[in-house]
């Protein structure tokens, strides 16, 4: 098996066009994708920005999050790679509800309440068959935890290696807090309500509440 990672959108697949003239997905293929909430990911996407060493990103360096959210909400924040983050989830929530047996939607929210459940699904959407050892050994490997003191022996090896710098000095860790929620400490109650006020307009009718 082959895996890819991606940020990309339903149509922006990379290397190939996930879409056959059909309209059909290759039978071959699986998407394991994985959502979370958009005040989270608006919170996250803020420091992610901020700690980035590209040009690419230096527009939201030092915007305030006031400034970051206004940009969030019309979507446009760059460092995002794939977008609006509502034309985003709305394209994937949609392909999955047209394909269910090819494309499984995953929330991070759920993924911290029940991590061996999740990754039960995942393997049982993905036909791998594991024994209770190999679970458990799943959800270690893939814990906030561990994840973080991976990335952060790979960047340190990769900095020494190559002299370049993946962080911005003082900037947050990529792997940061791993939590949810975390949003409530950023929003006044007014980013809160328009936010809520936009969710429930954009994802009217979706199936998503």
């Amino acid at each position: 098996r082959r895996v890819f990672k991606t940020h990309t959108t339903v149509g922006r697949f990379p290397s190939t066009e996930p879409w056959r003239p059909d309209g059909s997905l290759d039978p071959r293929a699986r998407y394991v994708v994985g959502t979370r909430n958009p005040a989270d990911t608006c919170v996250s996407l803020f420091h992610h920005a901020r700690a980035m060493p590209t040009h690419a990103h230096d527009r939201h360096l030092e915007t305030s999050f006031a400034e970051f959210f206004e940009d969030f909400l019309a979507g446009d924040v760059g460092e995002a790679e794939a977008g609006d983050w509502f034309d985003w989830t709305l394209e994937w929530w949609a392909a999955a509800q047209r394909f269910p047996q090819q494309i499984l939607v995953v929330h991070y929210e759920q993924m911290l309440r029940d991590p061996a459940g999740e990754a039960a699904r995942v393997a049982a959407f993905l036909g791998a068959e594991l024994s209770p050892s190999e679970l458990r050994g799943v959800v270690e490997r893939s814990s906030f935890r561990a994840m973080k003191a991976d990335h952060e022996t790979l960047m340190s090896a990769h900095e020494a290696s190559t002299g370049q710098v993946t962080r911005r000095p003082g900037a947050s860790p990529h792997f940061r807090r791993g939590a949810s929620g975390g949003w409530r400490e950023s929003f006044s109650s007014s980013d809160a309500a328009r936010l809520r006020r936009l969710y429930e307009s954009r994802m009217a009718g979706s199936g998503l509440g």
